[in-house]
């Protein structure tokens, strides 16, 4: 097995394991928010703060997914690299 080979399933390896840690971070996030929600209902929390902690909460989660597309973004470009290097080597050109 070739070193470019290698490359690529360590960068699938990789991406799965990151994919399975954002799954569980997810989670764990959602209900949190499902409990601190349930807990805010409870308390008879200020409306204007109720809108605050919304804010957050929406905003939180579109970072999330932010930082969840960069990572992913990140491993379709090594693998487009690794794959551009694997059809040069068949073809027989220099690596660059």
């Amino acid at each position: 097995m070739d070193m470019v080979s290698i490359a690529k399933e360590n960068v699938d390896l990789q991406k799965r394991a990151t994919s399975n840690f954002f799954l569980a971070v997810t989670l764990v996030h959602d209900f949190a928010q499902k409990g601190s929600q349930y807990w805010i209902d409870q308390m008879n929390i200020d409306a204007q703060i109720k809108n605050v902690i919304d804010e957050w909460r929406v905003n939180f989660k579109k970072e999330r997914e932010g930082s969840i597309n960069m990572v992913n973004d990140g491993f379709h470009f090594m693998r487009t690299y690794l794959d551009e290097l694997s059809r040069q080597k068949k073809e027989g050109r220099p690596q660059e």
